[in-house]
This record gives C-alpha cells, sequence and structure tokens, in this order.
C-alpha cells in the first residue's frame, strides 16, 4: 500500500500552509484592535490556499501555489503599513491586476492540456497497441539471440529485431492506428508469426530452409510496416 499518495501530500501541504497562515496572522495582527478587514484578508488567503487542492496540473499548482504566495505577501504589507496611503492605494489594484494575470494562465494551461489530451483516450474495442507487438517480438528476439544457437537462428533474430525496431518507430500509439481496421490484420498477422516462430524452435531438429522461410516472412512483415504506417496516416 502506498503511504504517500499525492492526494495524502496535498491534503499534509494545504494544512500545515494553513497552520502557517492562522500563526502568522495571529503574530502580526495590529495591537490596536484586530479589524474585520485584517481578518477578512486572511480569510481570503485561506480560501487561495485551498485552491490548490484543486490543482491537479503539477504546473498549475505551482503558478496557484506562487500565486498564493504573492497575494498573501501584499496582503501583510498592506496590513502593516496601513498609515502609508500609497500602499493603501495600490493594494487593490495590485491584487486584481495579480488574480486576472493567474487567471489567464491558468486557463491557457488548462486549454494547452485539454488540447494534448484530446484524441488519446483509446477506446475498449481496440488493437493490440505496437508496444505490446514490440514486447511480443522482443521476447522471441531474447530467445532466439542466445551464443549457442545456429548461424540461421541468430540471422533470424536479427530480422525480427529489425521487424520490432520498425514497429516501435513507425505506429503511433493512438486511437486511430488502434481501431484501424488495416492495422487490426497486421496485428493478427504478427500475432499469427510469432506463434509459429515459437513453435518452430521447439524443435532441436528444424531446417536451416524453414529457418529461411521465417526470415522470408518477417521481412515482408517488416516491409508492410512503412506502408500501413502511411495507409494510417491518410485515412
Amino acid at each position: 500500500m502506498k503511504l504517500f499518495r499525492s492526494s495524502n501530500i496535498l491534503v499534509v501541504s494545504w494544512a500545515v500552509a494553513t497552520a502557517a497562515i492562522l500563526g502568522i496572522a495571529i503574530v502580526i495582527a495590529p495591537t490596536e484592535g484586530s479589524s474585520n478587514f485584517y481578518w477578512n484578508r486572511v480569510f481570503w488567503t485561506e480560501i487561495l490556499n485551498a485552491t490548490r487542492i484543486a490543482a491537479l496540473i503539477p504546473a498549475l499548482c505551482i503558478v496557484i501555489s506562487t500565486y498564493c504566495v504573492i497575494s498573501f505577501c501584499l496582503m501583510l504589507i498592506a496590513a502593516l503599513f496601513q498609515d502609508i496611503s500609497l500602499i493603501s492605494r495600490y493594494h487593490l489594484a495590485l491584487q486584481i491586476s495579480l488574480f486576472a494575470i493567474t487567471t489567464l494562465i491558468s486557463l491557457v494551461m488548462l486549454i494547452a492540456q485539454n488540447q494534448a489530451l484530446s484524441g488519446t483516450v483509446i477506446p475498449g474495442n481496440a488493437f493490440r497497441s505496437p508496444l505490446d507487438l514490440c514486447d511480443m517480438l522482443a521476447l522471441i528476439e531474447n530467445n532466439d539471440s542466445k551464443p549457442t544457437v545456429s548461424p540461421s537462428i541468430t540471422e533470424l533474430s536479427k530480422h525480427v529485431k529489425m521487424l520490432r525496431e520498425n514497429i516501435r518507430y513507425s505506429l503511433q500509439n493512438n486511437p486511430k492506428t488502434r481501431v484501424h481496421s488495416d492495422y487490426g490484420v497486421f496485428v493478427k498477422d504478427i500475432e499469427e508469426l510469432c506463434a509459429s516462430i515459437d513453435i518452430n524452435m521447439q524443435h532441436s531438429d528444424i531446417t536451416t530452409e524453414a529457418l529461411n522461410a521465417l526470415s522470408s516472412k518477417i521481412i515482408q512483415m517488416k516491409n508492410r510496416v512503412d506502408f500501413l504506417s502511411s495507409v494510417i496516416a491518410r485515412s
């Protein structure tokens, strides 16, 4: 069980920050009587601090946290130097400007995240991912690349590696690829190819002709990858 989940860390950090804000507010409270205006500022600071919990995006959490710190510092300065008319005059304007800038930055970040995540939800009826195919081929490649095997098997392993790398770098793991009918046929052929190689490799007396036939089939599959990638890109 994970003891330090992100949600728990956020709650703990909020509790510590809340206690710190209240502690500082009590220590520096005006001795001439704590006005409602002063404690309203403290209450607003607590609201700002609570908004950090809603910031699930790390970068957005940094932006909001920075805004909270700056806003709190401005309120402290305004509370400690109430007699200075210049500070009292521009404090609210600075707070509004700071809030507007932070809001605009947050909206831009949220829009950018939504754009980045759009179209990345894989449907339930999708075929195996290209990475899954690479894992299947990597398993065969590792089993067939032992130093004790024959040169023909070593050559077969090299072709498997080339096919795996071509799939890895040519086919994207996105919904457009995963639901494409031609990709589904390709996935089925890769599964059958892996099963065929696995069955043949269980026979110690496998002939060179059989190994060469498997290598030829792997080369054909490798050549199909680039064509398949272009077909999916045009669809």
